[in-house]
């Protein structure tokens, strides 16, 4: 590395710096962390040194980097705090336990009549994906039929079980959306 570079990106952590930490602390309530985020973005720039293709201005890239790495370390604390949900569920209780068996007969119950009222077809096509766990491409060729129709008929199923679980389920309709059958 060059006297020059050296020089430039010091010049860049003194005038901006504390602008960074301040931008960085809006995403993540915690000045500490917006410190260290601020000082791993300089040091990822001093890393790459003159290899790095910077399209934007250096002030611009900055402050991206520093709402980027902001957005990843939040993500990092979802994933750490469903986790820990995680792990307390665990140690849930009897009682609790007893309450999700009659909540999931509840469920199983909801996500049967739904795909009751789904056409034959469909039916037919949803349970050889999810009970059978066949591929589109293996559905399709068992059933003589296009994959674009299998994903045709898979999507009508889901948005149908989604609709019966907003209708006749209490879960939020944001994690309803995020369910998987």
């Amino acid at each position: 590395m060059t006297k020059d570079f050296e020089s430039h990106i010091e010049n860049l952590f003194r005038r901006l710096y504390a602008p960074l930490v301040a931008y960085g602390n809006k995403f993540v309530q915690d000045p500490e962390i917006a410190k260290e985020i601020v000082q791993e973005v300089f040091a990822n720039l001093w890393e790459k040194g003159n290899s790095l293709q910077i399209k934007t201005s250096e002030e611009a890239y900055l402050y991206t980097a520093v709402r980027n790495r902001s957005i990843n370390h939040l993500k990092a604390q979802v994933r750490n705090l469903d986790r820990s949900v995680a792990l307390m569920d665990v140690h849930t209780s009897v009682d609790d336990l007893e309450v999700q068996h009659m909540e999931s007969m509840e469920l199983a119950k909801i996500i049967k009549a739904a795909i009751e009222s789904l056409s034959q077809k469909t039916q037919i096509i949803f349970t050889l994906s999810r009970e059978e766990e066949l591929s589109y491409k293996e559905i399709s060729e068992k059933l003589e039929i296009s994959i674009k129709t299998v994903e045709f008929h898979i999507s009508s199923a889901l948005k149908t079980i989604r609709s019966f679980l907003e209708k006749y389920w209490y879960l939020p309709v944001l994690l309803i959306a995020t369910l998987r059958f």
